[in-house]
């Protein structure tokens, strides 16, 4: 039968089956997009941001509700059949990512609805990055504006005196971020039964069930999210911190996403300037960590853990593994920015505690926020940190990215038995079992050998963009990225964690003045960073599976 056609019942099938969950999913973003307008009459002087979303989110919003119910009208839905459930997660998030993009795109364009941001200027090829950053919870920005003489509109977002980012287009990458680190599909499930789907719930990553009923654990991740970020919000803003950022630096905090309010991050708070009042540094980051640690541990033990069952969270093997890397790179994170700091000149004991701390926290749960001046300024040696730790990642069933934190336990696990078999009595059988939410789970060889797959897999990805990038020019100056920036950039990208060595805003001021002679390979790093965001979101294997399905299909109607 082809793939779009309907069987006798009448039953949606196939494509038509894929575009009729498309069109739902594309009606749901439109709506996304309209949600920034509500804090319109907070800040009445932002009025004029309204076209940017009305136009993209409206449409989408429309144009969803209407094709999905001509898809669908007096049809039943059919099962995806196998690798369908990766075509359609590829697809719902391309376009997510192609509706997000618009605003950003659109923000200085729509001068005729009565003006624009002011600090929005974007190209397309910047929107979309901007647009992948915010929903696969990354952190990088390429926010900027430019006036005719090719000089930089701000320096931050919203410090006075230092140029301004409307509080609705800072509100909408918060929002991005919000949706994208919990999943797009989970936030659907979470309104809708069974029969969406637990194929497609997987896929997203949502391995773990809470509830033996898909929806209502879907209902209890979403509401745990909602709760962390609500307590993170009221705590930042009780040590000072406006209520408005407060809210964005919970949600991307929980998303271990990692967009910033401010260019300099929670460095600005180290350094307040007076209209902000009172702030607490230490309170504010202390709040921050401990969200970021939640957002990267799994959503079960949480859940284990908000029912009392203690001894379950204690004995996770995956949860002591973060409590250990933590402390060892800490420690040893402490030691190098007290020696390396500022190309050797060093640190005191408690800022240097405070800086790797939080640089270590901010890399493994794949956030990317930074309290210090700069990544670099820390040294070499927390650089190098860092980047193992972003290849590592946060836990399975969580909002964090990269490896995960349970596979490199059971490649752990599993070469320590090898070692151990190797010198025990032939007779002599050690247990092969991990302890998972108080459950022991048996490292199968399959298992493992599914896990090892993965990681290799990851890697190779990971060093086929590092290699691309060192022959691109960084600047119109004629010099190139060298190996430790594109490390650092693929590995951060893929990880999903925004942490950078670069400077996005001053690679472009640096392209423009030099007459835009490396403009093709300041769009070209943009578009390579997308795409391994976007592979890191989806953990790789599923966009594989779609690419094969749909050229499988390719193929098959070319034949005919």
């Amino acid at each position: 039968m082809d793939e779009f056609e309907l069987n006798e019942n009448q039953t949606s099938r196939g494509m038509r089956l894929i575009f009729g969950y498309l069109c739902v999913f594309l009606a749901f973003v439109g709506g996304i997009t309209l949600l920034p307008l509500l804090i319109i009459p907070f800040f009445p002087g932002e009025w004029i941001c309204f076209p940017a979303f009305l136009i993209p989110g409206g449409s989408a919003l429309i144009l969803g509700t209407v094709l999905g119910f001509l898809l669908t009208k007096g049809r039943q839905k059919g099962k995806l059949a196998k690798f369908q459930d990766s075509v359609l997660l590829v697809f719902i998030w391309l376009t997510t990512v192609l509706v997000g993009a618009l605003p950003f795109f659109l923000a200085d364009k729509v001068a005729f609805f009565g003006g624009n941001d002011g600090a929005l200027s974007m190209s397309f090829s910047e929107s979309v990055f901007e647009s992948v950053s915010g929903y696969c919870a990354v952190g990088f920005t390429v926010l900027h504006g430019f006036t005719g003489a090719g000089e930089p509109v701000f320096s931050s977002f919203l410090d006075a005196g230092q140029g301004y980012c409307s509080h609705v287009f800072l509100l909408y990458r918060a929002i991005t971020q919000f949706f994208g680190g919990v999943g797009l599909v989970l936030v659907v499930a979470s309104a809708v039964s069974d029969r969406f789907g637990m194929q497609l719930f997987a896929t997203e990553g949502h391995n773990d069930r809470l509830l033996p009923n898909l929806a209502k654990t879907a209902k209890a991740t979403f509401g745990i999210y909602m709760i962390i970020i609500v307590l993170g919000t009221i705590s930042m803003w009780l040590f000072g911190m406006d209520w408005f950022e407060s809210l964005c630096h919970s949600i991307a905090g929980m998303a271990t996403g990692g967009f910033s309010t401010r260019i300099s991050g929670f460095y600005q708070y180290s350094n307040p300037n007076p209209i902000l009042g009172f702030v607490s540094p230490v309170g504010i980051e202390i709040t921050i960590m401990i969200v970021m640690i939640l957002g990267a541990t799994s959503f079960l033990l949480i859940w284990n853990a908000l029912t009392m069952k203690w001894k379950n969270v204690i004995k996770d093997a995956e949860l002591r593994f973060m409590g250990f890397v933590i402390l060892l790179f800490t420690i040893l994170g402490l030691f190098l920015v007290m020696y390396q700091f500022d190309d050797g000149k060093g640190q005191d004991f408690a800022t240097s505690l405070r800086y790797s701390v939080f640089q270590m926290i901010s890399c493994v749960t794949t956030t990317g926020f930074g309290n210090a001046p700069s990544v670099i300024i820390l040294g070499q040696g927390v650089v190098a940190l860092s980047i193992i730790l972003m290849i590592i990642g946060g836990g399975v069933g969580s909002t964090a990215g990269a490896i995960k934190q349970l596979r490199v336990v059971i490649a752990l696990k599993y070469l320590w038995w090898s070692i151990l078999h190797k010198f025990s009595p032939s007779r002599f059988r050690y247990p092969h079992y991990f302890m998972r939410a108080g459950k022991p789970v048996e490292v199968t060889d399959d298992l493992y050998k599914e896990n090892v797959n993965y990681i290799i897999l990851y890697l190779v990805v990971l060093m086929v963009p590092t290699i691309i990038l060192v022959f691109l020019p960084k600047g119109g100056d004629g010099s190139y990225f060298n190996a430790t920036e594109s490390l650092y950039l693929v590995s951060s990208s893929l990880s999903g964690t925004g942490n950078t060595i670069v400077d996005f805003l001053g690679l472009r001021i640096s392209v423009f003045n030099n007459g835009g002679n490396a403009m093709w390979s300041y769009y070209l790093v943009l578009w390579i960073m997308s795409v391994c965001m976007f592979l890191g979101r989806l953990e790789i294997l599923p966009v594989y599976y779609a690419l094969r399905r749909i050229s499988t299909l390719v193929l098959k109607r070319q034949a005919i």
